[in-house]
């Protein structure tokens, strides 16, 4: 596979004065060769192995440049090409333009059926991210003349693969025949995982080590015709390591970002016939504890503990052809964030975006074509 682009454009700050002039291209080439088999060795066991090799060959290059802001930047130029780099003194050189990538991820799998109702499991899953390059639109920025930020993000420009090595422990039961409870405890190793990171106001991506540990489980229950309960829990204990902080000084580990170290669902759901079709009820409700947005944490980017609750109310016709349904998602009308991003070092503002609040709305359904 081979893509090539070639864009432009800005995050220009007309209230400045600041308007960047940005042309960047990137050509990837990509290769892969995959395979997976099954063996059931015994009555009770099963192992699953696949494998895959990816090669990727990237060539990236950057041009920006913005004139002098007085009070606020000098003129300045940023080059990143296999013919040459600007500015120079730092330790990129026009071959970083050009980068090859590849790995080989793997699958393994040992199932253990000891009954019929019952089904333990052991998995190493491996797992990359191709390298790349941090070309942003806002980046020609020189407030002193001494080119220390320019060099900064040019140092910045490419990144290595991330290397994932997930160890799962899990079992998958069934009670009666109306129960089911799944469980899994998991490792994930990550090696050179791609971090955001922000070095006064300049941003771009950087390799560190990260790790999680966690156990989630989901309980489904069937008690009465037609009734359907699920919860679902999941515990997160995260850490990116030796992350640097805007201040370019500061170095603090770090959760993943979106990785709350606690969260739960819970679900009922009934269903029973009426003129031909069946009619659906059902609530649900969504807990997260806090977490931050990014992996640098910013105060501002931090989002507290919350609770979601939606009701939904659905006809369907017994062909399964049409139906309709009335919704209200977001029921108490709890104000939370989805996206959060501090911004302030370099446009003195915090993006966020809040989640809708209460939502209601009506939909309808019809299927063309056989069934």
């Amino acid at each position: 596979m081979n893509v090539d682009g070639d864009y432009t454009g800005k995050f220009a700050t007309p209230f400045y004065g600041y308007d960047p002039t940005i042309e960047m291209s990137q050509e990837t080439t990509s290769y892969a060769i995959f395979a997976q088999d099954e063996w059931q060795f015994a009555d009770a066991w099963k192992l699953i192995v696949g494998a895959r090799y990816w090669s990727d060959e990237r060539e990236g290059a950057y041009f920006g440049t913005a004139p002098e802001v007085p009070g606020l930047s000098a003129p300045v130029t940023i080059i990143f090409n296999r013919n040459e780099v600007a500015p120079t003194g730092g330790s990129i050189t026009p071959a970083d333009a050009k980068n090859s990538f590849d790995g080989v991820t793997a699958r393994v799998q040992l199932d253990w059926k000891l009954t019929d109702d019952l089904l333990l499991y052991g998995s190493f899953n491996r797992g990359s991210k191709s390298g790349g390059y941090t070309f942003s639109t806002g980046t020609p920025y020189d407030p002193d003349g001494s080119l220390t930020i320019p060099r900064a993000f040019l140092e910045g420009m490419p990144f290595d693969e991330e290397t994932l090595d997930a160890f799962e422990l899990g079992a998958k039961t069934m009670f009666g025949d109306s129960t089911t409870l799944n469980v899994a405890a998991f490792y994930y190793d990550y090696s050179d995982y791609q971090a955001f990171a922000q070095f006064g106001p300049v941003q771009t991506v950087i390799n560190l080590d990260a790790e999680t540990t966690g156990l989630e489980a989901e309980l489904t229950s069937r008690p009465i015709a037609g009734l359907t309960l699920r919860l679902g829990a999941s515990f997160l204990d995260t850490k990116v390591k030796d992350v640097p902080l805007p201040d370019t000084v500061t170095i603090e580990d770090h959760d993943l970002p979106q990785a709350p170290d606690f969260s739960g669902n819970a679900l009922a759901r009934y269903e029973f016939g009426l003129a031909g079709g069946t009619v659906g009820i059902q609530g649900d409700v969504l807990y997260s504890s806090e977490f931050c947005f990014t992996v640098l944490c910013a105060p501002v980017e931090q989002e507290d503990a919350y609770t979601v609750a939606n009701a939904r109310l659905s006809y369907d016709s017994g062909d399964g052809r049409w139906g309709v349904a009335v919704f209200v998602d977001n029921l108490f009308e709890e104000k939370y964030r989805v996206y959060a991003f501090d911004s302030s070092l370099f446009a003195g503002v915090v993006a966020g975006v809040y989640a809708r609040p209460r939502w209601y709305g009506l939909s309808a359904t019809y299927r063309f074509g056989s069934l």
